[in-house]
């Protein structure tokens, strides 16, 4: 499930005021090129429109989820014989189930993470962006990130997809150990190891354990799939799969995001109470403390500590998935970068999230930024024992990497 309770007045509170700021994400874009006429988006039918989408935001439709638990907002065409699809990029998540509308959530300036539902618009019309309400239900920001913020779990879900209260839902992230992940997904691509709770249907009987129980009645599709023909028709989906390679990229990303936008929240507000920082005066020893916690929170998101360990499984992911995220690369004069994947111990070989390159980064505060690279400098030079699991000709090569993009980075 894409996208804890709101808290609507903390969204209201200055500086945040997330109602009252217009958006200036990509939807702005959209709707003055549609009154230019250059617009080029296929409102025909709902799958053209939706491949439209993904092209134009340069979202590979190999990055495609399917979850068939019963969730989001259009929650009533949602089955396990009619799965919701998400798609995604380190800037867009884009979900969809056949017969509904367009779900958009994406990041702007100002607002932070801004969730859209865009109807079909049918062929010649420009698409409607509808700041969804319903939404920020489950999304909205509370005490701990002030913007909104994407939700992915793991639950236990029947044959009809609703949730069995059986065990522990889990907010899954990189850290989660695997055999915890993917309960109420379908999962492709061949997973050898532990066995995780993706492709089994429930039964609905609290009193069982967290394993799966054929004899209790669970329902075991088996944990590696190549195709789910005998399960759902694709016919009117953009892909054939769920892939196990953007599963595991979509759930470290999904948590960088949400760190970006509570630190994006933070020093925000931090600064807005500093009478320093709109005098061009120093800014108050509480300020920086700020500024210094949610830079350390955000690089033990982007330097994957207490990632889970991979080391049990081994993984057989789509190609078409991999070439696509490995084109986006940036890479240094040596040819490494970011996005290049271990897949055995860990997800990357480079162990600094390639969220640094991201929209979402980009919008925090100067202020913000100075902190967070002379903490990281600090870390790549080996003076923090907190990350002495990063071996130092690792630490040197993530710092080769990001001074080849970043001049932060040999600033300090």
């Amino acid at each position: 499930m894409l996208f804890s309770v709101c808290r609507a007045e903390l969204l209201e509170e200055s500086p945040i005021r997330y109602w009252q700021r217009s958006p200036r994400d990509f939807s702005r874009a959209w709707e003055r090129a549609a009154q230019e006429g250059t617009l080029e988006i296929d409102g025909s039918n709902e799958t053209a429109f939706l491949r439209s989408v993904l092209k134009a935001l340069d979202i590979s439709p190999h990055s495609q989820l399917l979850v068939f638990s019963t969730t989001s907002f259009q929650v009533d065409k949602i089955s396990p014989e009619v799965p919701r699809a998400l798609f995604f990029n380190e800037n867009h998540y884009i979900g969809w189930v056949p017969g509904g509308d367009i779900e958009v959530a994406t990041v702007g300036p100002r607002t932070g993470m801004n969730f859209y539902q865009v109807p079909v618009p049918g062929e010649g019309a420009a698409p409607e962006f509808i700041r969804n309400t319903s939404c920020l239900a489950c999304h909205g920001g509370n005490a701990e990130t002030p913007f909104p913020r994407t939700l992915v779990f793991s639950v236990f879900a029947t044959e009809e997809g609703a949730q069995v209260l059986r065990g522990q839902t889990h907010h899954v992230d990189h850290r989660t150990p695997l055999e915890k992940r993917w309960g109420g997904w379908y999962v492709t691509g061949t997973v050898s190891g532990p066995r995780h709770r993706g492709n089994f249907f429930s039964t609905n009987d609290p009193t069982l354990s967290e394993s799966i129980n054929l004899e209790a009645g669970d329902k075991d599709m088996g944990a590696h799939r190549t195709d789910l023909a005998d399960v759902v028709d694709l016919s009117a989906y953009p892909a054939r799969t769920s892939d196990i390679l953007p599963l595991l990229i979509f759930e470290h990303q999904t948590r960088a995001h949400n760190q970006l936008m509570r630190a994006y929240g933070h020093s925000r507000i931090a600064l807005w109470k500093d009478d320093g920082f709109f005098s061009d005066e120093s800014l108050q020893e509480e300020t920086v403390t700020v500024l210094e916690r949610e830079a350390d929170r955000l690089l033990e998101i982007f330097l994957f500590k207490d990632e889970a360990t991979l080391s049990q499984y081994t993984f057989k992911p789509s190609e078409s998935y991999r070439k696509h995220f490995l084109e986006q690369a940036r890479r240094d004069s040596q040819g490494r970068s970011l996005r290049d994947l271990q897949l055995e111990d860990r997800l990357f070989r480079y162990r600094f999230s390639y969220m640094v390159y991201s929209d979402a980064f980009g919008y925090l505060p100067e202020e913000f930024k100075s902190v967070f690279f002379k903490r990281l400098t600090e870390i790549l030079a080996g003076k923090d024992p907190t990350y002495s699991y990063l071996p130092a000709a690792e630490r040197q090569a993530i710092r080769e990497i990001l001074s080849a993009i970043h001049t932060e980075v040999s600033k300090h």
